[in-house]
Order: structure tokens, then C-alpha cells, then sequence
């Protein structure tokens, strides 16, 4: 089973942005106030130094974790919610 956590601040919008999509895509995640100082310490234990919110992480069968930090989440300030949709592994409505 996949875990997903995203690391945010308050009124953040592109902390917003991507909560919405995954919550518009049925997506479960827990949320971490990224200026916690334990979740700084995950972070970094970790390898992650994002230098701003939101970091996205993605816990694979509590085996392996892949960070996604602002930059690879968003391209020129706009969310690449297909590639979010494709890392959170949600499944997406087919056409005909």
C-alpha cells in the first residue's frame, strides 16, 4: 500500500494547489507542517533539502520513500497534476 504525507505550511497556495488535486483525485495523505522541526529532521535524515513547500512524499510498502520537492511538482508555478496523479498512483477515470 502506498502512503503518501505532504509537507505544507498555512495558506500556502501551492500547498493548496496540490492538497486540492489529490483530494479531487480521492487520494489519502497526511499533511506535516514542513516548519516542524521533527519533520525538518525527517526530511533531512532522509535526503530531501527542499528549499520551499510543498514536498510531496511517497512511502512504497513502508519499504522505500521518494521525495518530490517543489520543483519537480510544479513547472513555472503551475502544478504537473499528471505526474502527481501518476506518482500517487491514483487511478484515473478511463474514456471511451
Amino acid at each position: 500500500m502506498t502512503e503518501l504525507i505532504v509537507y505544507s505550511t498555512d495558506k500556502h497556495m501551492q500547498c493548496e494547489e496540490l492538497k486540492d488535486a489529490l483530494n479531487e483525485a480521492g487520494a489519502r495523505y497526511h499533511e506535516v507542517d514542513i516548519r516542524n522541526p521533527e519533520a525538518i529532521r525527517e526530511l533531512r535524515n532522509n535526503g530531501c533539502f527542499a528549499l520551499e513547500p510543498p514536498v510531496l512524499q511517497v512511502v512504497h510498502a513502508s519499504t522505500s520513500r521518494t521525495f518530490f520537492k517543489n520543483d519537480d511538482l510544479f513547472w513555472d508555478g503551475r502544478l504537473i497534476r499528471e505526474a502527481v496523479l501518476d506518482v500517487t498512483q491514483v487511478s484515473r477515470p478511463q474514456f471511451s
